[in-house]
């Protein structure tokens, strides 16, 4: 029972912080991704123009404003220091090998202590490479990137192209409320050929 406790409290922790976490992790001039959407195509279904998108808003929760999991990864960003990561790594193959040295005449025991160093140097790898648990659980903010978009435009042109619309164009446009934005991709199928 406390271990439910002790989850659900920390996921209220996560959703009332998450409110303002991610535009404060945002510089100037940056904003964030708050939604995509398709507008204006009359035969190409959407689900198969959204495949193309580049970015990805951070999830939310439905009808509210909140990204739990940015506020998750940030937490765990804050614990997260590589140099203790690195030293506790190499404090774990030291002893490691110590002990394979010290049994070197049992075959089994070295065997045994070689695949538990190896377990134990993997999961610190991973550490190292993606980030503690909190922060592979969460998200980073998505930051708008207008070279992303154009890339997204261009490849949902290429596509109707490929399906027949010769003449067909594709254009973004964004809004901004605050440091949140909203893209729009604008679709002029044209004929089909």
């Amino acid at each position: 029972m406390k271990y439910l406790y002790n989850r659900l409290l920390l996921l209220l922790v996560c959703v009332l912080v998450s409110g303002c976490l991610g535009p404060r992790q945002l510089k100037d001039n940056e904003y964030l991704l708050y939604r995509q959407s398709i507008k204006d195509n009359e035969n190409v279904n959407k689900d198969e123009l959204t495949n193309f998108y580049r970015q990805t808003p951070n999830s939310r929760i439905p009808l509210l404003p909140l990204s739990p999991y940015v506020s998750i990864y940030y937490i765990g960003e804050e614990s997260y220091d590589k140099t203790n990561i690195r030293r506790r790594k190499d404090a774990i193959i030291k002893k490691y090998d110590e002990r394979i040295a010290k049994h070197a005449e049992d075959e089994n025991r070295v065997s045994r202590l070689k695949r538990r160093k190896e377990r134990k140097v993997a999961r610190k790898n991973v550490t190292l490479e993606e980030g503690n648990l909190l922060m592979r659980w969460g998200e980073q903010v998505v930051v708008f990137d207008s070279t992303i978009a154009r890339n997204t435009a261009n490849q949902m042109q290429l596509y109707l192209r490929s399906r027949g619309y010769f003449k067909s164009e594709v254009v973004y446009s964004t809004d901004t409320l605050g440091q949140t934005i909203t893209v729009n991709y604008n679709i002029k199928e044209g004929k089909a050929h």
